[in-house]
């Protein structure tokens, strides 16, 4: 059936018909008592009649008789009507919770009444047990500011979380039975090592969030490393590196100073993912749900524990999920230093935030970058230009990457000076390193084109070779083969 509607009055009318009640109040509260009586939790005399439903909002309805005009029946209150068809395994859960309240052990009062709630819409699938619609359900007065319930619904909740009485999934809240609360403690107390929360971290950053192995900047692909706390997640491929800091790192609380300075000096984008959000709690409560299911031969159980802990899986996958959210919104509103400095961006998303700040992270690094001008993209460019036909120095023109030319001769002027032979591979290793980065096909291009303007020959087994010869494009780029072309 459709998602209940938890309104309020649709007109003066209807608020006249049913104050202090709620329109909605009647439907839901049909909905409970099927519900209960569906999973087994009543004796034998919760009868879904209307004598009950009666007595039910009648004795509601008394318990606000003293209050005055502007009061409301809070959804609670009908518990205590039902209290006495419950099982005995409900009851004392609700009389264990009212007993720790008169104690003040851990618990007042308004958490007895709001476990109270969790366990009338337990069952009901329209309506998600979230500190939205708590609040809803709670009010008990017309007036009621929003703002201040919704905090004290919070503060509830976490004591009910703190004490065992309630589990949280997300943003949803759920009564435990005995049998529940025995397996939630369990749970509570399985060790999970940090590293292996950082670890899942990572893989959702890495694996989710941002998956591109190589960062894409214009036409040039930068492989980088991936780092989480300091730690090198796979192998290490790059010369830049895009470094993710959690909660769990050692120099999370250190100044800026220090991420800034050790942004320049391992040349890194580094993010510091923002404390306001708790994906870590969410991800180790997970971990720990994970863990507990694997310690147990869940077949051998009885079925009714088998049912409670497929509930706890799908609630780790909720927790999993809900972190993911998390870390995303903690790295929108993280702290981004690059090439020594502090950014200050506003992104709407994750992809956008590390593409900006690797953008600056290249441009930093990769000084000379702007020396290509024109990229090429085949061999067929490249026999181009060795055939003359791209040779723009005969036409009277300088060639798009004469910057570039003129930075290749002048080391290779050095390595002359030094009488130090320059193969292919040394080329192609220096000029796509920083602060090059230029792509392999242009690098050969540049060469074949200092071949062609004869500034240049490359020689192969002592051998000058042509221009024209078919090999030459094998030279220039094959791996197997650019270490043993000299360039001179």
């Amino acid at each position: 059936h459709a998602i209940l509607d938890l309104k309020g009055y649709a007109g003066e009318g209807e608020f006249v018909e049913t104050y202090p009640f709620v329109p909605y109040q009647f439907r839901l509260m049909q909905n409970v008592l099927a519900e209960i009586r569906k999973h087994g939790n009543s004796g034998k005399h919760l009868s879904g009649g209307e004598r009950f439903m009666l007595s039910g909002f009648q004795e509601a309805a008394q318990a606000i008789q003293n209050k005055d005009e502007y009061a409301l029946v809070p959804f609670y209150l009908f518990y205590d009507t039902l209290h006495t068809f419950l099982d005995s395994s409900i009851r004392h859960v609700i009389d264990r919770c009212q007993d720790a309240a008169d104690h003040h052990d851990g618990i007042e009062q308004y958490d007895v009444n709001i476990l109270k709630l969790l366990y009338l819409v337990r069952y009901v699938d329209d309506i998600k047990a979230n500190v939205d619609n708590i609040s809803i359900l709670m009010a008990e007065d017309i007036r009621t500011d929003k703002i201040s319930t919704r905090l004290e619904i919070q503060q509830s909740l976490d004591r009910l979380v703190s004490q065992n009485y309630v589990s949280r999934a997300g943003d949803t809240y759920t009564f435990l039975t005995d049998d529940e609360q025995d397996i939630a403690r369990e749970i509570r107390n399985t060790p999970v090592d940090s590293a292996i929360i950082t670890k899942a971290i990572s893989d959702i950053i890495f694996g989710k969030l941002f998956v591109s192995k190589k960062f894409r900047y214009g036409k040039y692909d930068f492989p980088y490393d991936e780092r989480i706390d300091e730690t090198v997640i796979g192998q290490l491929t790059g010369s830049i590196a895009l470094h993710f800091i959690t909660v769990a790192s050692e120099i999370y609380t250190m100044d800026d100073s220090v991420f800034r300075m050790k942004s320049a000096t391992d040349n890194e984008v580094i993010i510091v993912l923002a404390e306001s959000q708790p994906y870590f709690k969410e991800l180790e409560d997970a971990m720990k749900m994970r863990r507990y299911v694997k310690s147990k031969n869940v077949t051998q159980l009885p079925e009714m524990i088998q049912t409670i802990i497929r509930a706890r899986q799908n609630q780790a996958s909720a927790h999993e999920k809900r972190a993911e959210e998390l870390i995303s919104a903690a790295i929108v509103a993280g702290r981004i230093y690059v090439a020594g400095d502090k950014l200050m961006m506003k992104v709407s998303s994750v992809k956008d935030c590390v593409e900006r700040a690797m953008s600056v992270l290249v441009e930093s690094v990769y000084t000379k970058l702007g020396y290509i001008r024109k990229n090429y993209d085949s061999d067929a460019d490249l026999l181009q230009i060795l055939n003359g036909s791209r040779q723009m120095a005969l036409a009277g023109t300088e060639s798009p990457n004469a910057e570039a030319s003129k930075e290749l001769l002048q080391y290779l002027e050095i390595q002359k000076e030094r009488q130090l032979p320059t193969s292919m591979g040394d080329l192609q290793k220096r000029y796509q390193a920083i602060p090059y980065g230029w792509r392999e096909i242009d690098i050969a291009a540049i060469v074949a084109e200092l071949i062609a303007a004869q500034k240049l020959v490359l020689k192969y087994g002592g051998v000058i070779i042509s221009p024209s010869d078919k090999k030459i494009i094998d030279y220039l780029r094959k791996k197997t083969e650019i270490d043993k072309a000299i360039i001179a």
